[in-house]
Parts: C-alpha cells; structure tokens; sequence
C-alpha cells in the first residue's frame, strides 16, 4: 500500500517542511533513499536487520496502520565567524596616501592619527589635532547631533560598527565651514586595541550648491506671494506647476 504522511509535529515540520497528505516517497530528497528504503521495509513487514542509515532516525508501530518515524534534529548550523578586523598597518597603508581626508580614533574618540589628506581638508597642524576630539572642530549647534550618533557607534561599552555614510562639518583653521560625508569601519592596532576609521568625502561644494538652490527657490516664493502680477511656472514640456 501507499505510504501517506498523516501528522507532523512543529519541530518536524521546521526541519522537514512537508503537509498531511504527502506521499512517503516524497520525503526521499530530505531522508535519503537508503533511509526511505528502510523505513519501506519496516512497513512491508521485513524486521530490520541494521539500524537507520539516518542516525538518530527510528521508527515505532503505534496501531495497525499507523507508525511513528522519529527524525534527528538537524545540527544547528554554526554561527559564522565575523569578519576579522583590518589591523593599523593595512588601514595605513591602504589611506594614509589617499587624497581622500582619513582619520582614526581611540574608543574615547581621540584622534589617534590622521593621514595628510586631512591635514589639507582642515588646515591644522598634526600636533593639534593628535589627542583632540573631532568634536571640537564641530560648530557648537552641531554637537548634539554627534552626541545622538555617538551613543549608536557603542554597544555594552564596545565600539560597534556603523555602516551607513553620514553627512557632517567640521570649521577649518580659518573658521570656513567644511561638510563630508563619512564611511566608518573599525580597524584594529597591534595591541590588539579596537580602533574607529573615518573615511571623507569632501561636499563642501555640493551642499553650497545645494543651499544657493534653497535660497533662490525661497526667493522664489517670496516673489511669487508679493508681486502684484500674475505669475505661472511651467515645467520643459510647457505643464504649469505653480502660480500665484
């Protein structure tokens, strides 16, 4: 007779996904041919002369035409190992002759070294700025935001890494406001000590750009509200998208 699945219990099904039902020959992928050909015999009524090609598999009779098959659970899969932690010499070599601005900090967010990149990009002297916090050299009205973000680069007194670019600035020895985008990772010295690497990108450019566009849009409506005329502005294809 056809052997028909009638029950699995939560633990089974998280292992062998399978619905009531289901032919017994279509769990040969999961079990195995020579384990279905095992089970087969038992139900045909030949006693098994050898245990389960499955270890840990066994099966019990539990009424005339109902058996039990009891599966092993599968081994947990072991956790991947993180990524090992680049170490100071190849961080150093890798940026510390980049023309991208790089700066690594100790877990207090001291500045442990910089590369001359950033030397240019804030004009200071490398003596004042080894043992400075980057903060610093933040405008003040800036200082919460790098408190918020300081508070996600920690975890249980840990560094943690924060893997998405943000956007911050930094005033140059001549007071000049100097925005980058920043990629962190962590980076390890040869004592072993956890180190956080900054990457910059210098936007300084592109956010004035950005905020001479804001100014004439603001203007813009300042003039559309106030002039006594009636305006329209109209989109390349000639579509009206605004008028006073």
């Amino acid at each position: 007779p056809l052997a028909r699945l009638v029950h699995a219990n939560t633990a089974a099904l998280r292992q062998w996904p399978a619905e009531a039902g289901q032919p017994l020959a279509s769990l040969a992928p999961r079990l195995g041919a020579a384990t279905l050909a095992w089970v087969r015999g038992q139900l045909d009524g030949r006693p098994a002369t050898a245990p389960a090609p499955l270890v840990g598999a066994a099966l019990s009779r539990l009424g005339d035409r109902r058996w039990a098959l009891h599966l092993p659970p599968t081994p947990a899969r072991e956790a991947a190992a993180p990524a090992a932690l680049p170490s100071l010499a190849e961080v150093q070599r890798l940026y510390w002759r980049s023309p991208f601005p790089a700066l690594l900090q100790d877990d207090a967010f001291r500045i442990v070294d910089v590369n001359p990149a950033f030397l240019d990009y804030v004009g200071w002297p490398r003596d004042k700025l080894i043992g400075l916090d980057p903060m610093a050299l933040a405008p003040p009205e800036d200082h919460a935001l790098w408190e918020a973000t300081r508070e996600q680069l920690t975890v249980d007194g840990e560094p943690a890494e924060l893997p998405a670019l943000t956007e911050r600035r930094l005033l140059d020895a001549r007071g000049r406001a100097r925005w980058y985008r920043g990629a962190r990772r962590l980076a390890v010295d040869a004592d072993g000590r956890a180190l956080r690497l900054t990457v910059m990108q210098d936007c300084t450019a592109e956010h004035a750009a950005r905020e001479r566009g804001e100014r004439s849009l603001r203007e813009l409506d300042q003039w559309f509200e106030l002039s006594p005329v009636g305006m329209l502005a109209f989109d390349g294809d000639g579509l009206v998208l605004r008028s006073n």
